[in-house]
């Protein structure tokens, strides 16, 4: 099942197919026209049809931002396609297609490119709630993001899986935000 876990935020004129905000189950999210962010978003295994660099995780046709965000394992269509620049300062992502990374550098910003993020299974918690996908042990996800950005709205210290962040998930003693959803 293709996913979206996470805040990703819509405005108008934004095209998806089909988009919801939190959480977004979809088969291809398209940004265009106007600005939109993904912050703390977990997209993987979506597909485009239509070749390889139509933007199977994500298309970007327009102003796009993404922080703290995981794009990865598009079985068709490349993890991030972007026609234009991104928006604003794109930071502490992991993109998985090193060609499809809408342009950001492995390293820059703490941009994590051409790395696998080492994403469980799809799981759904018990008591409901949103679908994740749980990152698991190894991932360069864990401990990664920036926690500023998990302070502020509209994540607010909270993953989708219910934990708080940051945790400290790298036994470092040091408690910092994970990249994408899951916490």
């Amino acid at each position: 099942m293709p996913i979206c876990s996470g805040t990703s935020r819509p405005t108008r004129g934004t095209t998806a197919t089909p988009f919801q905000p939190t959480p977004a189950r979809l088969i291809r999210a398209q940004f265009s026209k106007t600005w939109q962010y993904s912050t703390n978003a977990t997209f993987a295994r979506n597909s485009a049809i239509g070749g390889s660099a139509q933007g199977g995780g994500i298309r970007n046709d327009g102003q796009a931002t993404f922080r703290n965000t995981i794009i990865a394992n598009s079985p068709s269509g490349g993890d991030c396609v972007s026609t234009v620049a991104l928006s604003g300062t794109n930071s502490h992502n992991l993109i998985k297609d090193n060609m499809n990374a809408c342009g950001l550098v492995n390293g820059a910003n703490s941009n994590k490119i051409g790395l696998d993020p080492v994403l469980g299974t799809l799981t759904s918690p018990s008591g409901g709630g949103p679908p994740y996908f749980p990152l698991l042990s190894g991932s360069l996800a864990i401990d990664a993001g920036n926690n500023a950005t998990c302070a502020a709205a509209p994540v607010n210290n909270q993953s989708q899986n219910g934990v708080p962040r940051p945790q400290d998930g790298d036994g470092d003693r040091v408690a910092v935000c994970d990249i994408g959803a899951y916490e």
